[in-house]
């Protein structure tokens, strides 16, 4: 299995990656949102503590309940595998 780690990808969406994994002879597998899970308010509460030092950031991390969403829009993961020929 061939494996392919993006650690930044600049404005790249998930339609214009999966064109860029095609050219490369790589089949777009599924991909899925990552984000807060937290409600907005929360959110916003846990990031001013942690700027204030009152909780760490790893507190912060397990408020946030950083995991699968919906939107692609912030945030994305998914995979490719060798394309069959």
């Amino acid at each position: 299995m061939t494996e392919l780690r993006t650690a930044h990808t600049a404005d790249l969406g998930p339609a214009e990656l999966a064109a860029i994994q095609e050219r490369h002879g790589l089949a777009p597998g599924e991909t899925t949102g990552l984000g807060a899970r937290a409600k907005p308010l929360a959110v916003l509460r846990s990031l001013a503590s942690a700027r204030l030092g009152r909780i760490t950031y790893g507190e912060l991390s397990r408020r946030l309940d950083v995991g699968q969403v919906s939107s692609t829009a912030v945030s994305y993961m998914g995979f490719a595998t060798k394309a069959q020929r």
